[in-house]
């Protein structure tokens, strides 16, 4: 697997990343993180990538890190190797677009730790289509049997429509007024179109200004109120300028991997 391998990159905190990592490790090769120094600190949220990306962490050798808040949790971790701020590359991936603030709101819901109660979160969902019917609240389905058996029994004033290709969920996010999700991918992606996200999580590892955190579901209507006070923003993007992929090429060239 590794015959003719002297460095490898892993990008992110998936079991496969770790698994990757690790095999490199016991093969003395040396190992690249990209996404480096995310953390929450709680090892069940979310489970089980806390947990991965800690550990290749303490693998690697250069550390990429999206955020300065990043590179600081690797400081205080004392954690050994070359340490940069260099952005997230999910944001050199995305379209310029034109934003705009239409009355509809995206909701993606999928997280593992939010299974167990996802007719709850659904419940508070369709209680902001009932009491804001000019609005549209649209929710590309995901797959998993679990969401979609709950969406039937719960959702009727919820738009409810099939699984968007990335261009399509790009497209609805630079328009609408605002997202409701618990993915950590489209907290990045909201940030960078200047949308406020209600961010249905314990606790967050990509923290920024545009997101308004909501524990429980019981506290969606009232953020939900919050944050449409006044939908437009102008902060900016905490995730980078879309030139990672270009710093982390220079730095690893500085450093003679190719």
């Amino acid at each position: 697997m590794f015959d003719g391998i002297s460095h490898v990159i892993v990008q992110g905190d998936t079991a496969s990343a770790f698994a990757v990592a690790l095999a490199a490790f016991n093969r003395g090769i040396p190992v690249s993180h990209v996404e480096a120094g995310l953390r929450t600190y709680d090892k069940q949220n979310p489970y089980p990538e806390e947990s991965y990306r800690q550990m290749i962490s303490c693998i690697a050798t250069n550390h990429y890190c999206p955020t300065e808040n990043d590179y600081k949790n690797l400081l205080i971790e004392r954690k050994n190797g070359h340490i940069e701020i260099v952005g997230n590359t999910v944001i050199d991936t995305l379209p310029v677009l034109p934003v705009t603030y239409e009355n509809k709101v995206l909701i993606t819901m999928h997280r593992r730790e939010n299974l167990q109660d996802i007719e709850k979160w659904f419940s508070a969902i369709e209680s902001l289509a009932e009491e804001y019917p000019q609005t549209e609240f649209i929710l590309p389905l995901h797959p998993n049997p679990i969401i979609r058996e709950a969406a039937a029994k719960v959702l009727f004033k919820t738009k409810v429509v099939p699984p968007m290709n990335h261009t399509e969920l790009l497209n609805l996010m630079s328009k609408c007024k605002c997202v409701i999700s618990d993915s950590g991918g489209i907290q990045e992606e909201a940030s960078f179109f200047k949308k406020k996200v209600l961010v249905c999580r314990k606790v967050t590892e990509r923290p920024a200004k545009n997101q308004i955190m909501v524990q429980e579901p019981k506290f969606l209507p009232s953020m939900y109120k919050v944050a449409t006070v006044n939908c437009e923003i102008d902060e900016w993007c905490p995730f980078g300028n879309g030139d990672s992929s270009k710093k982390i090429h220079s730095s690893m060239s500085s450093m003679g991997i190719e």
